[in-house]
């Protein structure tokens, strides 16, 4: 394991034989003796990186595309570390999470993330100059996630980031599919492998942070979906929230949709292709067209549903969603906070321009987004954090948090019935009645007792990098300097393809 703690193992020397004649490679562990200190070290380390991430709050995604369970865990370090802390240390004994109606595929406790190479970091990313860079376009990899392989970053995270992410996306998956685990669609990211295919796995639907929300963060307890529903007119406002969140789906059913979007078929040829080979997007679709006010319209409701990933969103949710900062998720258009300081970008027209007081938490200011002919789907999660005195929101996401204005998140509210423009599809968070759900009776008295009667266990689970270990935008990482506001080092943006979700 590499990044982000530089070439040094988690394990000690002899703990961990590793098979790198096999894609990805495979570790064995090996029983060094019973005391941590001159034992198996996989154990400090997992307590080290569970501690760090959770306090710290420097959770990151990496090169995966898994924002939608990074920003859930995110809400939980901020919000409450305590009850964090406790399912980090139940996935790291017991491969799960007991507050998830269904338990974690076995598929993804046998992942090893740790030991999957992280590329060199090439100076020239084209498919000339940076074989890893080649290698993942060869694979049908996203542009973006490929370019992270040349600025050396990894493609896997490890830790408590990795294991939170692919066992509660697995929970979720099969509730909606019971072969979900026999199918094994979620997988890890490496050089050779289907990287389109796992990318797509990973997407992360409105319905996922529901159900995220509802069992992690309100103790069981539904959570709230803010949508503007006049963004679909030709269906009643309780259905079009509903349809919105595209229930009932896979990653993998998503990212088929998201080929209809983005293949040379035209959309509704697309998705009846899809209908006919995948029960639950036929589900899916006839669903939406059923409920249709006119029943005429009801291909009309369709391309509105799809429609929904373009931002638009009102004060009033907005307003709402700020009764909850650290509880409420948002799904964005991640160019919007993602920057160039080389250059100036490329500026949507019905983009209102920077106030002076956004997006001061990281280095670059300009938050447009740098490429011409961007679509504006929305395609990232993120966290809210505070909604501040001086008509500024602060959020947080891939491991720091950026400021921006209010005009700027929500674009022209005024001119239009249906706001336009800004960077909001739409928000998940707990009630307002409701506070973030039972912690099981765990306090901040019980934290030192947590940590030292888990470093006196055995490491189980936790094999090179953390055992067990988003689609989404991930970050270019660099390092820099840290803002005082910030918890993390800075990381600069990489420029973003746009997936669905």
């Amino acid at each position: 394991m590499r990044w982000p703690f530089g070439e040094y193992p988690s394990w000690r020397a002899g703990g961990v034989t590793v098979n790198n004649d096999v894609i990805p490679p495979r570790g064995t562990w090996n029983d060094l003796g019973p005391t941590w200190g001159t034992g198996n070290s996989v154990n400090g380390y997992a307590i080290c990186d569970i501690v760090t991430t959770i306090l710290q709050q420097t959770n990151n995604q990496a090169g995966t595309s898994t924002c939608g369970p990074s920003a859930i865990l995110a809400a939980l370090n901020f919000n409450n570390p305590i009850k964090s802390l406790k399912y980090a240390l139940e996935l790291l004994w017991t491969g799960g999470n007991r507050a998830l109606p269904k338990p974690t595929c076995e598929y993804i406790v046998d992942n090893q993330p740790g030991l999957i190479a992280v590329p060199k970091k090439c100076d020239v990313i084209d498919k000339d100059n940076c074989p890893a860079f080649k290698a993942c376009i060869d694979a049908k990899g996203n542009e973006n996630d490929c370019k992270l392989l040349g600025y050396g970053s990894p493609l896997n995270p490890v830790g408590i980031q990795s294991m939170s992410t692919q066992a509660w996306q697995s929970s979720y998956f099969s509730s909606v599919d019971g072969a979900e685990c026999t199918e094994k669609s979620l997988g890890m990211n490496y050089e050779g492998g289907d990287l389109k295919a796992v990318r797509q796995a990973q997407m992360s639907s409105p319905a996922l942070e529901m159900y995220l929300c509802k069992y992690l963060l309100n103790g069981g307890q539904d959570c709230v979906f803010e949508f503007n529903a006049n963004k679909v007119v030709e269906l009643p406002a309780s259905s079009a929230k509903q349809w919105v969140q595209f229930p009932g789906l896979t990653g993998s059913d998503i990212g088929q949709l998201q080929d209809c979007l983005e293949g040379p078929a035209a959309l509704e040829t697309c998705v009846a292709d899809k209908e006919k080979h995948n029960p639950r997007i036929n589900t899916f679709i006839q669903g939406i067209q059923k409920d249709a006010t006119d029943p005429t319209q009801g291909k009309q409701a369709v391309q509105s549903v799809f429609g929904s990933i373009q931002p638009s969103f009102t004060s009033a949710s907005l307003e709402q969603a700020c009764h909850k900062p650290g509880e409420a998720v948002f799904l964005i258009k991640a160019a919007y906070i993602q920057s160039n300081g080389d250059k100036l970008p490329h500026v949507f027209p019905n983009q209102p321009p920077l106030a002076e007081n956004d997006n001061r938490m990281t280095p670059a200011a300009i938050a447009y987004p740098n490429l011409e002919g961007n679509d504006g789907n929305c395609d990232h999660w993120i966290v809210l954090e505070s909604c501040n005195d001086d008509d500024t929101y602060t959020f947080w996401t891939w491991g720091y948090k950026v400021r921006m204005s209010k005009v700027y998140l929500l674009g022209d509210t005024v001119s239009t019935s249906v706001p336009t423009g800004g960077m909001i599809c739409g928000a998940v968070h707990t009630p307002l009645s409701s506070g973030s759900g039972s912690d099981g009776g765990l306090s901040g008295g019980h934290i030192a007792a947590i940590v030292l009667g888990s470093i006196a266990g055995v490491a189980l689970l936790a094999l090179a990098g953390f055992g067990i270990h988003k689609t989404c935008q991930p970050a270019e990482v660099g390092y820099g300097a840290v803002d005082a506001e910030s918890v993390v080092v800075i990381q600069k943006s990489a420029d973003a393809a746009a997936p669905l979700v």
